[in-house]
């Protein structure tokens, strides 16, 4: 299959099981038709052609295929027969062999069957061959004379194939939009030729043994001369004519599309249109996004994925969906689903086909069937999801596959909820982040691969089973080891979150664990919970002295990607700072003023200078915290240098007032007795007795 192919369908509680039984019907078809070829004879009945030379009939033949526009596929078959079985004689008696007939093996469905020997008809009979079980009908001509030793003889037979009708058993199908039917031969080893020629209206395939192909004005031929074994010869033809198809437009809600099926299969139009109406608008709710397709989408009836093992396709490139002619309301839901889960959406093929199973049958049940629950592979064969490819073909294979990855699916969606599964695949799609910022803002920088999808089921929607699925059924053992370091790395960044608090969990951290790269998150962890130890830290020692407890550093430990220098040292000015408070408060409670303290301190407000010290903490200006709490030290350290200054100052005061004093009243009591000498009479004024300190006399 094309790698472009990328949704490749089989649904169903045994999504292979249809497809196993058409591809082993054909290949037994086929076979059948090759080995039961009968030649008869007067004396024997000679069988398969390898069979048939040894007993002498030499068979030669030329078989050509015509398609008619109309998909009418007509058969002409030459053959040239020799008889090369000599006489024997035994004693007096002559044994002479001859042929009178010869057998020719014919298709399940025909019409219009004629036998001649190139010019007159022959007269001929059908006979039935019961082999391997099945009958098949075999034309027996009759020779117009006994064919002798060494005679040659014509038959030639056609006839019209008669394609199988839609949904028969037998693969084959002939109308003039689609025809796809098996060529080969019937003769002995290289003396078979092969010619098919088909309108140019076709779009032309092979699918089986190879024939050179010669494109013409008018037609398509294909060739194949001098087979070397005919009865391993066969050449499986898919002709398309999409012009011939019948058309029918779908339009629901704001989609239009375009059914187109086989002329004649009105059932499978009615059952395509119907379905894909009602799906569309199912599915889109399911999954929570708007149809993605633009208006010119097609939708194809073909039995072509079924013969390379699917019930359909969704092709990418041509922005078509084949769909085989099955009336199978799952499979055209799965393929519809493929619209929005393909190899551009998601990465791993068992996602794409996962999502498409589930939803799928999610819309059949909304749709009012009730498809099969899935269920678990009876064996990891032993590969794991994660190691399907559309490289990995092969029956088994991918039944395994199938049933796997809608059973990963189904587990999943049980445990998220009907309701979140749709938004699961809206996050991934949207590239929502695991570990987004602390607005959920971001962008995973992983790729739409299993990682993306357990990271999104298990840490935005809560999946308890996710991690058990993707060991058992989806990862490697390499890639399970990647799954425990992953575990631990998740759990430290838990950790972080957890002691972080309002704090979030830094970007390089984030970063680290959204792109799995789990290497140095532990190293990283380890930094910022140090970090939060410091702020911690300055929290406590903050409340305990009933001071405000700013963020500190708290932008800048968010924004780190692997350097913590920047917060560790707002941090650390920070603590300091808390500890020049915590000094300051130890001598302001542990402050008892003595009186020549008190002194010192007259005029001063130290429960002031105190209070300034924890506001400039409080408006975190760790600068005049310092410079405060010095002012403050520095003024109560000089109180009673101060005060004894002030007392001494005043003392001096005191007796320079008292002298002053003394000088006073000695002037006063001088000028009183100059008075007294000058009173009136001239009598002598008497001696006033003066204090011999204040004369300075003995």
């Amino acid at each position: 299959m094309e790698t472009n192919k990328s949704a490749l369908c089989l649904s169903g509680a045994d999504p292979c099981g249809r497809h196993q039984r058409l591809t082993r019907r054909l290949r037994r078809s086929i076979a059948m038709l090759l080995v039961f070829a009968t030649v008869t004879g007067a004396s024997m009945v000679i069988g398969a052609p390898r069979a048939a030379a040894a007993e002498g009939l030499n068979i030669a033949s030329d078989y050509v295929y015509r398609l008619t526009d109309d998909g009418v596929l007509t058969v002409e078959a030459t053959y040239t027969l020799t008889n090369e079985t000599p006489n024997s004689r035994r004693g007096f008696t002559i044994t002479s062999f001859y042929y009178d007939a010869f057998g020719v093996p014919l298709p399940e469905l025909y019409d219009n069957l004629t036998v001649t020997d190139g010019d007159r008809a022959l007269t001929h009979e059908i006979v039935a061959d019961e082999d391997a079980g099945e009958v098949f009908e075999i034309v027996v001509a009759d020779f117009r004379r006994r064919l002798n030793y060494r005679q040659t003889t014509t038959i030639v037979v056609t006839y019209d194939v008669v394609g199988s009708a839609p949904r028969s058993d037998l693969p084959d199908r002939l109308n003039p939009a689609y025809a796809f039917f098996a060529a080969w031969g019937y003769a002995d080893d290289g003396q078979l030729n092969v010619t098919i020629e088909l309108p140019r209206t076709y779009d032309v395939q092979n699918l089986g043994s190879y024939m050179s192909t010669e494109t013409g004005s008018e037609v398509i031929t294909l060739t194949a001369t001098d087979i070397a074994d005919p009865f391993d010869f066969s050449a499986l033809i898919v002709a398309r004519n999409d012009d011939a198809l019948t058309e029918s437009p779908v339009e629901t809600g704001d989609v239009e599309l375009v059914v187109r099926g086989w002329p004649g299969d009105d059932e499978w139009q009615k059952f395509a249109t119907s379905t894909i109406g009602d799906g569309i608008p199912i599915l889109e709710a399911l999954i929570g996004s708007e149809w993605p397709e633009d208006d010119d989408f097609v939708v194809i009836q073909s039995v072509e994925p079924n013969f390379h093992g699917y019930a359909g396709w969704y092709d990418v490139e041509l922005g078509q969906i084949v769909v085989d002619e099955w009336l199978d309301t799952r499979v055209m839901l799965h393929e519809l689903s493929h619209a929005w889960f393909n190899g551009e959406t998601f990465e791993d093929r068992w996602i794409i086909e996962g999502f498409a199973e589930e939803f799928s049958r999610q819309a059949s049940i909304e749709a009012g069937d009730d498809p099969p629950a899935a269920h678990p592979p009876s064996s990891l064969e032993p590969k794991r999801l994660n190691e399907w490819t559309n490289l990995d073909r092969g029956d088994a294979t991918e039944l395994w596959g199938y049933t796997g990855a809608g059973w990963v699916m189904q587990e999943l969606f049980d445990d998220v909820g009907a309701g979140a599964f749709g938004d699961l695949v809206v996050a991934i799609d949207e590239g929502a982040p695991t570990f987004g910022d602390e607005d959920g803002a971001g962008e995973s920088e992983l790729p739409p691969d299993w990682r993306r999808l357990l990271d999104v089921a298990e840490r935005q929607f809560g999946s308890e089973v996710a991690d058990g699925l993707f060991r058992d059924w989806v990862v490697t053992e390499a890639q399970a080891e990647i799954l425990d370091e992953r575990s631990t790395a998740f759990a430290r960044v838990d950790e972080l979150a957890e002691a972080g608090g309002e704090w979030f969990v830094p970007v390089g951290v984030r970063e680290s664990a959204e792109e799995w790269d789990f290497e140095p998150i532990s190293e990283l962890v380890d930094s910022a919970l140090d970090v939060l130890v410091l702020r911690d830290e300055l929290d406590d020692r903050s409340v305990a002295h009933g001071l405000v407890s700013h963020a500190i550093g708290e932008r800048d430990y968010e924004a780190a990607t692997d350097d913590f220098g920047a917060v560790v040292g707002a941090l650390s000015v920070r603590l300091n700072a808390v500890g020049t408070v915590e000094a300051t408060t130890e001598r302001y409670d542990a402050f008892e003023p003595t009186f020549l303290q008190e002194v010192g301190l007259w005029g001063e407000d130290y429960d002031a200078e105190y209070a300034e010290v924890r506001e400039a903490y409080d408006a975190d200006d760790s600068s005049l915290v310092a410079g405060e709490s010095v002012e403050m030290a520095m003024l109560l350290a000089d109180s009673e240098a101060l005060g004894r200054f002030r007392v001494t100052l005043a003392a001096l005061a005191s007796a320079a007032v008292l002298l002053l004093l003394t000088m006073m009243v000695v002037w006063v009591v001088r000028r009183r007795r100059k008075r007294a000498r000058r009173t009136v009479g001239g009598e002598p004024v008497p001696k006033v007795a003066v204090p011999t300190a204040f004369l300075g006399t003995g």
